[in-house]
């Protein structure tokens, strides 16, 4: 699936496109040093004869490595519209660094 990943003063963000499944289909785990998101996706629902398949079916796994300022063993998870958005907390907050000579 299709993930975004971002970062923020306190934590990094990952959104991860998943229409049709529900929690129950997803598992979010962290690993050492790596994120990993896996699932199931059905394969076509209604019977007949399959005129074209465009969306991905079956097992999917995504693995992200992970920076040493994340907080391990606590991840913020929810999954609204088909899309998952995971938030992973840094240990300490980094400051924002401005320009000389800009506010």
């Amino acid at each position: 699936p299709a993930v975004d990943a971002s970062e923020a003063e306190d934590e990094y963000r990952f959104e991860v496109d998943l229409p049709g499944l529900d929690r129950e289909s997803i598992q979010v785990s962290v690993d050492g040093d790596a994120l990993s998101i896996t699932g199931e996706r059905p394969t076509l629902k209604g019977g007949g004869r399959c005129l074209r398949a465009e969306r991905p079916a079956g097992l999917f796994i995504r693995r992200f490595l992970l920076p040493e300022d994340v907080r391990r063993g606590e991840i913020h998870a929810n999954l609204r519209d088909g899309v998952l958005e995971l938030r992973l907390p840094k240990t300490r907050p980094t400051a924002v660094a401005l320009e000389e000579g800009k506010p």
